[in-house]
């Protein structure tokens, strides 16, 4: 799937999110890694994650993930993150041979916020 019409399925083809929107608290997310990239690798690292959104939006965006990346050593992209919680679903539900369906289920588990925490909260490494 081309990443703009990945976009735009999502509702997001606008741009997702205002920027800088609040995330709900209470939730683990990644520490912050510091910032420890030169200055060529900044602008590689800008680059790469605009591939993933329409041209249209680079401008706005490059000031987003350019900050997101001084502030917290990532670009996560926040500002598409799906409101709500992501819960894996029965295999079954997904489409698809049945490798992609595997994959599928464990990205979601991943991006559950119930599944990763306890283990990272608890100490324990993947």
């Amino acid at each position: 799937m081309a990443p703009a019409r990945f976009v735009a399925a999502r509702g997001v083809a606008s741009g997702g999110a205002a920027a800088g929107a609040a995330l709900p608290g209470g939730i683990w997310r990644a520490p912050d890694r510091g910032y420890t990239l030169s200055p060529d690798q900044t602008v590689v690292a800008v680059k790469n994650a605009l591939r993933y959104v329409p041209a249209s939006l680079h401008g706005a965006l490059a000031r987003e993930f350019y900050a997101e990346l001084k502030q917290r050593g990532r670009i996560y992209g926040y500002r598409y993150r799906p409101e709500g919680f992501i819960k894996a679903k029965p295999i079954g539900e997904y489409r698809g041979i049945l490798e992609a369906r595997a994959l599928q289920l464990n990205i979601d588990n991943n991006l559950d916020f119930r599944r990763r925490a306890l283990p990272v909260r608890a100490g324990y490494l993947w």
